[in-house]
């Protein structure tokens, strides 16, 4: 009997076990659980990637801001110095007319030195602009964070193209005052 019982509770032991599954089915469910790790690198590998570009993006938009707001401030000081040079150049020739038809020495005088102070006025503005910073000499000293990163993204091309711009404005500004004071001299003399 004992013998029997042992037999029996050995069946039910071997029934009670699961089934092995079979080798293909194991090598298939490794090979997709493998494939979706792999899956899995490559997606977390390209939303790296995408948020780099993302932060390059940002940084290059944040730079063109930059240069775009000193090209408007440099636009606007260059308008303001032209102006300026009309209303000095104006000036300079109605006071060199009052000096020619005054009759009174006195106002002769007065205009001469009129003329002279608005020459040294002139001759001020150009100086302060002469050293008006052309574009690129503000950055020299900054140090930001991402600096480092300026020669992977491609040296930002138009950043680099709107200093230019900005130093070839502040330039013809320069130019076209030096012409209206020596215009008026040349009026005045």
């Amino acid at each position: 009997m004992r013998f029997a019982s042992l037999i029996v509770l050995m069946a039910a032991a071997g029934a009670a076990q699961a089934p092995t599954p079979e080798p293909q089915t194991t090598q298939a469910l490794l090979a997709e659980a493998r494939q979706l790790r792999q899956d899995l690198y490559g997606a977390a590998m390209t939303i790296q990637r995408v948020q780099i570009v993302m932060y390059r993006l940002q940084a290059e938009g944040a730079e063109l801001n930059r240069v775009t707001q000193r090209l408007d401030e440099a636009r606007g000081r260059c308008s303001q110095a032209q102006m300026q040079r009309k209303w000095l150049a104006t000036q300079i020739q109605l006071t060199e007319v009052r000096r020619r038809d005054s009759q009174n020495a006195a106002e002769q005088k007065a205009a001469e030195a009129t003329v002279v102070q608005l020459r040294s006025n002139g001759d001020a503005l150009t100086a302060e602009e002469q050293q008006m910073p052309s574009g690129g000499d503000r950055r020299r000293g900054s140090s930001r964070a991402g600096e480092d990163e300026r020669p992977r993204m491609g040296s930002l091309r138009a950043g680099d193209q709107g200093r230019t711009r900005l130093g070839r404005r502040a330039y013809s500004c320069r130019s076209a005052w030096l012409g209206s004071v020596a215009a008026a001299r040349s009026a005045g003399m």
